[in-house]
Parts: C-alpha cells; sequence; structure tokens
C-alpha cells in the first residue's frame, strides 16, 4: 500500500497546475515526464540539484534493472545507495534509498553490506579530460560518482542507430546511438541518446556516419551475419 500511495504522490506531481507555479519539477530525459521533489522523496529517488540531461525518473531506472551497487553512504534522510543500472552507461548511475532498494534487489543489497560495512569511496585519480565536456550540474554528477568509483566513461566508437518509435512530446524523430565504451567489451554496450553522445564526442557520431555512407561493415552487421 506505501508503494501504491507514493506512485499516487508521483503521478500528482505531472498534473497542470493553477496560476501558482508550485515546486521546481525535473524532466526525466528518457520519458519526458515531470516530476517534483516531495514526488520523487516518495519514491525512495534523490532530488537532483538541477535539470540535467543524464537524468531519469525511478520508473526508467526501476524498468532496467540493479546492475550493481558501487557505493554506499548515511545521510540525515537515511543510508543511500549509488546504483548502476543494466543496459546502462556509468553516465546514468544514481543514488537510491535503501527502503527503494529493497525492492528491487534485496539479495544485492545484502550482499554488497556484508562486504562493505560502512560508508565507501575511491582514492583513484581522475584525469580533468574525463570529465570533459561537461559543465554544471552534469559537471557536479560525473565529479561525485568518480568521488566513488564511477569513473567517466568515454566513447570508443559508435556501433547502431536506431530512431525512437515512442519519442517523448516534442522530441519527434529522436535517435539512438549503441555505444561501445572505452575499456569495457562489447558485451556492455549501451543505447545512448543521440544528443547525449553528440555533445560528448562528435568525433565519433560523424566517424560512424561517414561509415554508413560507405557501406563500411560495423560490429552491428557482424552481430546480425553471425545470428543468421
Amino acid at each position: 500500500m506505501k508503494r501504491v500511495a507514493a506512485e499516487s504522490r508521483a503521478e500528482g506531481a505531472k498534473r497542470p497546475r493553477s496560476s501558482d507555479p508550485g515546486p521546481e519539477t525535473f524532466r526525466c530525459t528518457s520519458c519526458g515526464d515531470r516530476f517534483d521533489g516531495e514526488a520523487l522523496t516518495a519514491v525512495g529517488q534523490r532530488v537532483p540539484s538541477g535539470q540535467s540531461r543524464l537524468w531519469r525518473c525511478f520508473r526508467c531506472e526501476d524498468c532496467r534493472g540493479v546492475a550493481s551497487i558501487a557505493a554506499t553512504r548515511v545521510t540525515a534522510t537515511g543510508r543511500w545507495f549509488l546504483v548502476r543500472w543494466q543496459e546502462c552507461s556509468d553516465w546514468h548511475a544514481s543514488w537510491v534509498s535503501e527502503a527503494r532498494l529493497a525492492r528491487l534487489s534485496s539479495i544485492k543489497m545484502r550482499n554488497f553490506l556484508k562486504q562493505h560495512s560502512g560508508e565507501s569511496s575511491s582514492d583513484e585519480a581522475v584525469a580533468e579530460e574525463d570529465f570533459e565536456p561537461w559543465s554544471g550540474v552534469e559537471l557536479e554528477h560525473v565529479r561525485e560518482l568518480a568521488k566513488y568509483g564511477v569513473g567517466a566513461p568515454r566513447v570508443h566508437r559508435v556501433i547502431a542507430s536506431a530512431a525512437d518509435q515512442c519519442p517523448p512530446d516534442g522530441e519527434g524523430g529522436r535517435v539512438w546511438y549503441l555505444v561501445k565504451w572505452v575499456g569495457r567489451p562489447y558485451n556492455e554496450t549501451t543505447w545512448e541518446r543521440g544528443s547525449d553522445v553528440e555533445f560528448v564526442d562528435a568525433a565519433k557520431v560523424r566517424a560512424f556516419e561517414r561509415r554508413e555512407r560507405l557501406g563500411v561493415a560495423t560490429i552491428a552487421d557482424e552481430w546480425r551475419a553471425a545470428e543468421g
């Protein structure tokens, strides 16, 4: 019942309001829905410090599932866990409340706590170029991830593209790219919004487009041929 009530409050965050502007809302860059801070807190998602091109709502995170837990910390509002999501790059790792994580993957949470009893952070040095070209809220986010050992991933190559079949309102024709990441195997490729990939490494997108124009076989072609 508590979960249903929380989700009902989240629904309320999207309803049209009167002339009163109300609280600040945050737009999910995956589904396009907006949520206010009260609704996010109710379902165990940390309220972002501002609108970010990397931010995804709890529904879009939950439907992917927990890939792994990178860190934990205790704040005035309780214990939180830094979660990597399945089929998502480390850009989208986010803090999840203990109650929410218990619903999503209690086994992974218990196993993590057995190995990490206190707050965990990383002393690994991160090169400044790994934070380029992020700025503002996004830079704050990737710097925090690096503090806890979740690096800012760099694009190795773009290997496929696809049009969004159900884009959010106002984003018709949105393109997604399948990205191979530096230092990660091909089975850890992820689909990312085209605008995000363009933002961080437009050169890799141009290289992919040249290969497509010239008919050069991509890794995706090779996978399809092997499966056929």
